[in-house]
């Protein structure tokens, strides 16, 4: 998927794009983090260069009572990241109406 951008017919689009994403964060404080009280589910997988593993282990354990979840990856299995995704949700949901 990543590969095919370059070949876009619109670079002009796409490039900034990409660049926003490396800049790109919902929260950069940590401290911050630490101060949500609502259930909350992190979904991460080991082959996400933009969004590495250990960023979505780090916001997990930050966050208390937050749920990890690992997912294959798109890239590799984008039916199995589909469904991984989709199940992770539903499972989260589910446990909050328990």
């Amino acid at each position: 998927g990543l590969l095919g951008q370059f070949t876009y017919p619109n670079l002009a689009i796409t490039a900034p794009k990409y660049r926003a994403i490396v800049g790109d964060a919902p929260n950069r404080d940590a401290t911050a983090w630490r101060r949500i009280r609502v259930p909350a589910l992190v979904i991460g997988n080991p082959v996400d260069p933009t969004h590495p593993l250990f960023i979505a282990e780090e916001l997990a354990a930050a966050i208390p009572g937050a749920k990890l979840a690992e997912v294959p990856s798109k890239s590799m299995d984008k039916d199995g990241y589909v469904h991984g995704v989709q199940a992770e949700i539903g499972a989260f949901l589910t446990s909050l109406l328990a």
